[in-house]
């Protein structure tokens, strides 16, 4: 079974970018809390979670819906804060054992996995209630014949066109919230699943590309994992064994 634990006190000998300290920012650029830890695989030094420290307790946020942020100081996820706060607290003790660990990581995934859910239902029912770009019945967006088209008015100047360019993912995010996003592919650079927001992810994806931060400190971990479980009382018992 592999061996999940945090870096806590552990220092990297060279200067190596730590998001440890970093800002956490949210789905409405409010900030979240603070990046306290992470907790990975002492196998392949693999990062699981973030450890995010929202000051009234610390929560796990998957690293696969962990973003690069506008921000220089930190990175963002698709919760606000009081989504943030209502996601289980993270307690240390669950990694002090195997058994402890599937079982309460099966609780902040359930959690993730229900908010997955209600975002769904909500976008399905927006997404089946539109009456111009999506007919009930049909899995294709339609586009309107004559007969659907209001009449233009006479005599007056004519409104302008609206091109592409004023339907980018950017000019329309803010009328979404939330993993629900239909455009999330475009403007967080994962397509968006009911898997995807709750399952967690290694940093080797290729999303993880436009977060440079975030691939730099995870090969630190990497080339220092022997260093790591060296000082790990765990790994030092399984390897004396």
């Amino acid at each position: 079974m592999a061996h999940y634990s945090l870096l806590r006190d552990y220092r990297f000998a060279n200067a190596v970018d730590d998001i440890r300290g970093a800002t956490m920012y949210g789905s409405s650029d409010e900030q979240i809390g603070t990046m306290d830890d992470i907790v990975f695989d002492h196998e392949t030094g693999d990062t699981r979670y973030v450890v995010v420290d929202l000051g009234h307790h610390k929560t796990l946020v998957p690293s696969g819906r962990v973003y690069r942020s506008s921000r220089e100081d930190g990175f963002e996820t698709d919760l606000s804060k009081i989504e943030a706060l209502e996601l289980p607290e993270f307690d240390e003790a669950m990694l002090e054992s195997g058994k402890h660990w599937t079982e309460r990581e099966k609780v902040h995934l359930d959690a993730w996995h229900k908010r997955v859910e209600r975002f769904t239902k909500e976008y399905e029912k927006s997404y089946s209630d539109d009456p111009v770009e999506h007919r009930e019945g049909s899995d294709h967006f339609v586009t309107p014949g004559p007969s659907d088209m209001p009449p233009e008015p006479a005599n007056t100047e004519r409104k302008r066109v609206i091109s592409g360019a004023d339907l980018t993912p950017r000019r329309i995010r803010d009328k979404f919230s939330g993993p629900s996003h239909p455009m999330s592919l475009a403007t967080t650079g994962e397509a968006f699943s009911p898997m995807t927001a709750w399952t967690p992810r290694t940093a080797n994806a290729s999303y993880r590309d436009i977060s440079p931060r975030w691939t730099t400190f995870q090969a630190s971990v990497k080339s220092h994992v022997d260093h790591i479980r060296g000082q790990c009382p765990a790994c030092s018992a399984d390897k004396a064994a």
